[in-house]
């Protein structure tokens, strides 16, 4: 497969050949393939076959454009941090042109440029950075056109995946994080420290969809019931004290909502010990006849939820 590079004109680091060629046939490739690039940062590629699988924009006009080497990729919403990495960005574009742009983009060396298609519209930073974490990059051809809808997404925004991914619990990475100092002699990196969930929502909305806190928190493994999922945003979004931040921030975004989730399993489950304690957090009044008939002898669950 030739790359990216070679069908353009943009210019290579020639320090990181290496990495533009695996970003280059990562991009290109069929679905499920995966490339690890610089930095242990994982991208995996995942073409939608189905109709109702499609990658759509999440409004009805472009928000801006994603500059590269003189070319402007059409985006139809962006998320990043405050300080540029990017959590999601959707965009359009012939493959040539979209799959440049991306490759710089995900190169530690490289980066973008985000232009807003009005003034005033955008607030956040212009420079876009590759967070470092994983990636799914997912894509599919936009029929009767020789152009392809392309988001890059987070892989800690995407529900299912952080489902079928349930991270370390605290004890077991506290153990990782002693083993490996002890075995270099010096204090390990922190690989291990809890990494923050993204969940995303329309543009405009003051919170995301139904489900869509529970999804992450369930993904986190937080002992909550779907019944909390309102009450514990609420809770979540308000700085408690001693904290830095809130449990949710609201990060940069345009042509869609989006937040920031604390990834620390300990802190979430505090707060749902403390609104069990203070009464903020009731358990349902009558459970469905399915709980306790499925497992018999095993009660109805509701015990291990008492503080």
């Amino acid at each position: 497969m030739s790359s990216v590079a070679s069908r353009s004109t943009p210019t290579r680091d020639s320090a990181r050949p290496e990495e533009d060629d695996a970003l280059s046939d990562a991009l290109g490739s069929a679905s499920s393939h995966t490339v690890i690039i610089e930095g242990d940062v994982e991208v995996e590629v995942r073409e939608e076959d189905e109709i109702d699988a499609a990658v759509v924009p999440f409004c009805d006009d472009a928000v801006g454009a994603l500059e590269h080497e003189g070319h402007e990729i059409t985006v139809w919403s962006l998320v990043c941090s405050p300080a540029g990495e990017v959590v999601c960005i959707n965009c359009t574009g012939s493959f040539t042109s979209v799959s440049a742009a991306l490759q710089r983009l995900l190169r530690k060396s490289g980066g973008g440029k985000f232009v807003p298609a009005e003034p005033g519209t955008w607030s956040g930073p212009k420079r876009l950075v590759r967070l470092s974490e994983s990636y799914l990059l997912l894509r599919q051809p936009l029929p009767e056109t020789r152009l392809k809808n392309y988001c890059l997404l987070a892989r800690h925004a995407h529900i299912l995946d952080g489902l079928k991914r349930p991270p370390d619990l605290p004890e077991a990475r506290a153990g990782a994080v002693e083993a490996t100092g002890e075995a270099s002699g010096a204090p390990s990196k922190s690989k291990t420290s809890p990494q923050p969930r993204y969940v995303l929502g329309n543009a405009g909305a003051p919170r995301p969809p139904k489900g869509a806190l529970y999804g992450h928190l369930k993904g986190m493994q937080v002992v909550c019931l779907p019944e909390w999922e309102h009450l514990l945003w609420k809770a979540g979004s308000r700085k408690r004290r001693g904290e830095a931040e809130a449990l949710i921030t609201p990060l940069p975004a345009i042509g869609l909502s989006a937040w920031k989730l604390d990834g620390d399993l300990r802190k979430w489950n505090d707060l749902v010990r403390q609104g069990r304690r203070a009464g903020w957090l009731p358990l349902p009044e009558a459970l469905p006849d399915s709980t306790s008939s499925a497992t018999p002898g095993r009660g109805s669950g509701r015990e291990g939820l008492r503080a």
